[in-house]
This record gives structure tokens, C-alpha cells and sequence, in this order.
């Protein structure tokens, strides 16, 4: 890379670290902060390096997981292209992770983990 190297991640980081289902694990592990996007500069770790852009990502009444998947996907897509405009501009801002916040992804949710995660879901678009 002649920049840097940026990696796409479906949760607020330092939130749920890892590879296996963000949003569903932001549901399981009721933690709605972590739930969103993150650009970061990949660095060697897992999902540590310092953050370009993040933002979190509202839960909608009725969302099901699809909806909610489908929109944290559109929202990473968002996020990058506003950050390789920055990157090219040379105003790419860069905030390192606060380590001491750190969670992790479990690896591939269950079926009884999804499930977990669509009541979760249920029950936080009823109150919105």
C-alpha cells in the first residue's frame, strides 16, 4: 500500500473484537455502543489499530437482524468511502482505541445465540 492499509469492522471498536457476526454479538452481549461501524489503520493485533472513522447504528422499530445486518453493511460502505475522500485529502484523522474497553467476538454465533439476539433486538425496537 502506498498509503496505509484500512480494514472495515461491523462494531464500534474496541467493542466485540474478532471475526464472527458483530451485530448479532452486539445483541447477545446487550451491548447497543457496540453496535456500528469502524474504519481503522490495520496494524498487526487483532482489530487494534487506531481508529480513521466509527459510528454507531440506530436500531429502527420492527428492524429484524436482516435489516439491521443490511444496514450496518451500508453504513461500513459509507464510512469508507468518506474515509479514502480524507486519506486523499491528507485530513484523515486518526484516535487510537481506548484498550482498556476492550470485548470480543466469540467466534460464529449458535443458532441459539441468534436466537438470543433476535429477542434482544425485539425487545430494543419496541422501546424506540
Amino acid at each position: 500500500a502506498k498509503i496505509t492499509t484500512l480494514t472495515v469492522h461491523n462494531t464500534v471498536l474496541p467493542h466485540l473484537r474478532g471475526y464472527g457476526g458483530g451485530e448479532i454479538w452486539a445483541l447477545v452481549k446487550q451491548n447497543k455502543k457496540a453496535l456500528g461501524s469502524t474504519i481503522f489503520y490495520t496494524d498487526l493485533g487483532m482489530d487494534v489499530g487506531d481508529i480513521l472513522l466509527q459510528e454507531e447504528l440506530k436500531i429502527k422499530k420492527n428492524d429484524t437482524l436482516e435489516d439491521l445486518c443490511s444496514r450496518n453493511v451500508i453504513l461500513g460502505k459509507n464510512l469508507l468511502i468518506t474515509s479514502l475522500k480524507l486519506l486523499e485529502e491528507g485530513n484523515a484523522p486518526r484516535k487510537p482505541q481506548n484498550h482498556n474497553n476492550v470485548s470480543y467476538i466469540n467466534g460464529p454465533p449458535t443458532n441459539d445465540e441468534i436466537h438470543q439476539a433476535q429477542k434482544t433486538l425485539h425487545e430494543w425496537s419496541d422501546n424506540t
